[in-house]
């Protein structure tokens, strides 16, 4: 029977799910038990731009993500929270840092590390959320959010009268960055780019184990680094030097959104979508081995084809 106990987030006593096992993921990543009492403003939660149209909060200090969790990968995160602290705890691991699983108000949520520290939105000179795929996406340039403007067959065309001038504009910047993140390449020392392919090809052979998919890498650009004073942000995520179009900078790297399993309604999606040849809704394993090639390629390594070369086992 699932352990629950009670927790302070921000103003609110929550019920938290699984205590042992993510007091054990804080404790690893020094992280103390109230991280978020008076560290929360549920009032600033907003849609940020995602497809399941979840809730996003920021912690005060920025160092947290709240997020809520939809029904299934609700039952995703409470199935698999047993391996997923095992799979932390034996090895270093790029998967977001979920030290939080609670209820408030009729939604689930998660507490997890936010990946591309800041003191606002606007502290990473360029963001990008990369799948492999045509679904990859710039989120931030030049230190401002891109808007999320998707088209749709169902949805008004961008153009007038049926949008705004502004809105168009939008879905110009949207589209243009969706393009120029399906190409961005970077160049890393060789032993980071080495840590960074070892490290990611555990944690997809860990997610493919379970029927995973539709994940993402974050990668975060600062040409000049906010963080590098703070010991606390340094100690929790993943940060090297580097060269990105001939200027030296800072990237911040991350594996986000992987509780998405392989269920009926994806299979039903992918044979609807199956005329577009370049999408997220990919089973398990070709995911991961696309994933994986598309970060060799990212970081100037030469794309080898095949699951086995890449050490997913099938």
């Amino acid at each position: 029977m699932e352990t629950k106990t009670k927790a302070m987030v921000g103003e609110n006593l929550v019920e938290t799910y699984s205590p042992q096992h993510f007091r054990q993921i804080r404790r690893l990543f020094h992280v103390p038990d109230d991280f978020l009492r008076q560290n929360v403003d549920f009032s600033t939660a907003s849609d940020f731009g995602g497809k399941g149209g979840s809730l996003l909060v920021y912690s005060k200090d920025r160092r947290y993500i709240l997020k809520t969790v939809t029904t299934a990968d609700q039952k995703t995160l409470l199935n698999l929270t047993e391996a997923y602290l095992d799979h932390m705890v034996k090895k270093d691991s790029m998967l977001a840092r979920i030290f939080l699983h609670f209820h408030l108000k009729g939604s689930n949520w998660i507490a997890m590390n936010n990946w591309i520290p800041g003191k606002s939105n606007n502290s990473f000179s360029i963001v990008y959320d990369l799948k492999g795929c045509d679904d990859d996406k710039k989120l931030v340039s030049d230190n401002e959010p891109i808007k999320v403007r998707r088209s749709r067959w169902y949805s008004a065309p961008y153009r007038w009268p049926f949008c705004s001038k502004q809105c168009i504009l939008e879905r110009s910047i949207y589209k243009q960055g969706k393009l120029e993140a399906r190409t961005v390449r970077v160049t890393l020392r060789r032993e980071h780019r080495n840590k960074l392919i070892s490290t990611l090809e555990r944690d997809v052979e860990f997610l493919r184990s379970f029927n995973l998919m539709d994940y993402s890498l974050v990668l975060g650009i600062l040409s000049e680094d906010v963080n590098r004073h703070d010991k606390e942000y340094k100690k929790n995520v993943w940060r090297w030097k580097g060269w990105f179009r001939g200027e030296r900078v800072t990237f911040y790297v991350g594996i986000i959104d992987f509780l998405q399993v392989w269920n009926l309604k994806k299979r039903v999606a992918w044979v609807l979508k199956i005329r577009e040849r370049n999408k997220s809704t990919e089973p398990p394993d070709l995911y991961a081995c696309r994933f994986l090639q598309n970060i060799r390629r990212l970081v100037g390594l030469e794309t080898r084809s095949g699951g086995e070369s890449l050490n997913i086992r099938r």
